[in-house]
């Protein structure tokens, strides 16, 4: 409810005003409401809904203080009816001065009868505003009605604009402090990135050295009777390795590009933190995907060096069975992203195994992959299998895919360096023969392979749950 405050030393003159803001309207009164609203069919002009809230004061001093009152108790006054001549106190031209010091807002609407003030003195005493409006005695009720109802109006759309403009001010300010959070997440972003990237230059001049390594080794072997198989071993591993460094390059690439992408959108000042949230979701999974390939690419050489110096120098720790097959099928998402074949894990959640988790690793990878090679046709939609099992001394793994099976010939040689039914489409013939190899010697336990031609291929590796040395394999 607005609130208006009359201010006469006239007791009768607070009456009038209070019959004409908050009585009923006088027969007179009516008629000049029907002739500017309507017939008596209209359902309510604006004055009818108009409610005040009218406070008296008799003397411009006790005008000031109850103005004071009320904006301190944070129900100020919207508009003052203030009558000029007073006596004994301040005059009315005195007290809207005094109270627009404090209270610039209120509207003022001055009334008197007499000439003491002209325009122009009371203009050059209380100043230029659009807040003053001045009407002289006698007044008509529906002149007090309309100064009323647009005062109270135009004061509590000023109160409105008054909040409206606060608002925007603290809107600006949170744009603002987003805007320098945002500068500091894009500085702290490129630190990362500059991080990762020195991470990848380390990695791959450790991969750099490991090749040389792997030359080195070559170099030796080639007085021996091996020389021609090692030729076609290191041309093997370079493919072998070829697929995660390929991945490697492609998710940092791919990240690159999202990374410019937004840093676009900041310049632009478009960026949302909906395109935040995704560039910091696709960074992890990039992320993750480099190191986790390049982890996978530093195994296959440490298993080739394996292969070469007869014994594995791979660190040994507890790790959880279960997850870190998810790990490996995670690595190999981007190959298997290409296929319509699914892959089934059964597994106890809390398996844990005191052993060698890369070369543990690299077993399941390898069979992965000589599913996809040699396993399904191009386009078929084939399923592989994955089980662990506990027994009271060792972990049974079980891998079935059910694709082309093996013949009873070519089974007899499957774990047998270099042999492969591919060689043309991308088989080196090492998978299995290094999974052999990491399964009897790193591991110290044994596989063997069972299959039927034209329905599966099953291999079932016995894993020591305490890693000893040697093994064996079975191939019926």
């Amino acid at each position: 409810m607005k609130r208006i405050l009359i201010v006469d030393d006239n007791e009768s003159i607070h009456k009038d005003f209070k019959k004409v803001l908050q009585g009923n309207p006088a027969d007179k009164l009516r008629d000049v409401e029907l002739a500017l609203f309507g017939d008596e069919e209209q359902a309510t002009s604006p004055f009818d809904e108009a409610q005040y809230d009218i406070g008296d004061a008799y003397q411009g001093e006790e005008a000031i203080d109850m103005v004071d009152r009320a904006a301190a108790e944070g129900r100020p006054y919207a508009l003052v009816f203030m009558d000029v001549r007073m006596p004994p106190g301040i005059d009315g031209i005195v007290a809207v001065a005094e109270i627009w010091k404090r209270h610039p807002e209120t509207e003022m609407v001055i009334c008197t009868a007499h000439s003491d003030y002209s325009w122009g003195e009371m203009l050059s005493e209380i100043g230029i505003t659009d807040k003053l409006q001045f009407i002289r005695k006698p007044f008509d009720m529906v002149s007090i009605q309309q100064l009323a109802l647009s005062l109270t109006k135009k004061w509590e759309l000023t109160q409105q604009t008054k909040a409206t403009i606060k608002e925007l001010e603290h809107e600006i300010g949170q744009r603002q402090n987003a805007e320098h959070e945002l500068r500091k997440l894009n500085d702290e972003l490129e630190s990362r990135i500059e991080a990762r990237t020195a991470e990848l230059s380390q990695t791959n001049a450790e991969l750099k050295n490991a090749l040389n390594s792997l030359r080195e080794a070559q170099a030796h072997l080639v007085a021996s009777e091996k020389m021609a198989a090692l030729g076609g071993l290191v041309a093997g591993i370079a493919h072998e390795i070829n697929t995660p460094v390929g991945i490697g390059v492609t998710a940092a690439s791919h990240l690159v590009q999202k990374t410019r992408h937004l840093q676009q959108l900041y310049r632009d000042h478009a960026m949302k933190k909906s395109d935040l949230d995704n560039y910091l979701s696709t960074s992890s999974e990039a992320t993750q995907m480099i190191l986790s390939n390049l982890d996978r690419a530093s195994e296959l050489i440490h298993s080739f060096k394996q292969v070469a110096v007869d014994q594995s120098s791979e660190e040994r720790r507890r790790f959880r069975v279960c997850s870190y097959i998810h790990e490996v099928l995670l690595s190999l998402r981007p190959k298997l992203k290409k296929t319509k074949h699914k892959i089934r894990v059964t597994c106890p959640e809390d398996c844990e195994l005191d052993s060698f988790p890369g070369a543990f690793g690299q077993i399941v990878s390898n069979l992965v992959m000589n599913s996809l090679i040699h396993a399904f046709e191009d386009d078929s939609s084939g399923e592989i299998e994955i089980e662990v099992r506990e027994e009271p001394d060792h972990l049974l793994l079980v891998y079935r895919d059910n694709g082309k099976g093996i013949s009873a010939d070519h089974r007899k040689k499957i774990f047998d360096p270099f042999f492969t039914t591919r060689r043309g489409d991308g088989g080196s013939g090492l998978g299995l023969h290094i999974v052999y190899n990491i399964a009897t010697q790193t591991l110290g336990g044994n596989i063997g392979c069972e299959s039927v031609l034209g329905d599966h291929t099953l291999f079932k590796l016995n894993i020591p749950k305490k890693p000893r040395n040697g093994g064996s394999h079975d191939q019926s």
